[in-house]
């Protein structure tokens, strides 16, 4: 994750359902996390997406095609980033970057996607002396947990790396 973003201090989404190892990783460099899950409905992802006004997002290929549905009304996410499935998991046909670049054609943004293949690919050919990053501090942000909004919009609890790792 660190070759691919502009700048460590941007916030991301995990849109996945077993987020919390991704999210280890990510601490570990620095980055706040917040959690979207797909029984939040396409209206809380939205919104959460939103909220944080993230560009980055890591999911599974599995909820790819959710958030194609939604790109139109998810304006800063800019990014991605594509955990890969067994294709036997997956229950609907593939979303590609083509899908998304047709889903934005006419407008001036493009969305990419990576695949971790793709990122491990590219990270193993870049020295690990040359990753820079923060380490987190524990008052530091960790994760904004995103719960279900049953009174409306879904709520983020802020917390941090204090309150996770205590």
């Amino acid at each position: 994750m660190i070759l691919m973003r502009e700048n460590l201090d941007d916030n991301l989404i995990l849109f996945i359902s077993e987020w919390f190892l991704c999210a280890q990783a990510l601490w570990r460099i620095g980055s706040t996390v917040a959690t979207l899950f797909a029984t939040l409905g396409q209206e809380g992802v939205v919104y959460g997406i939103n909220e944080t006004e993230v560009e980055h997002i890591v999911t599974t290929e599995d909820l790819l095609p959710t958030l194609l549905k939604l790109i139109h009304r998810l304006p800063k996410v800019r990014h991605i980033y594509v955990i890969d499935l067994h294709p036997g998991l997956l229950k609907s046909a593939k979303v590609r970057q083509a899908d998304f670049d047709k889903a934005l054609a006419g407008t001036e943004r493009t969305v990419e996607l990576m695949t971790y293949t793709q990122m491990g690919e590219v990270g193993a050919k870049i020295p690990e002396d040359q990753y820079e990053y923060t380490r987190p501090g524990p008052e530091d942000v960790a994760v904004i947990l995103y719960t279900s909004g049953s009174t409306g919009n879904p709520k983020g609890k802020l917390n941090s790396g204090k309150a996770l790792f205590s």
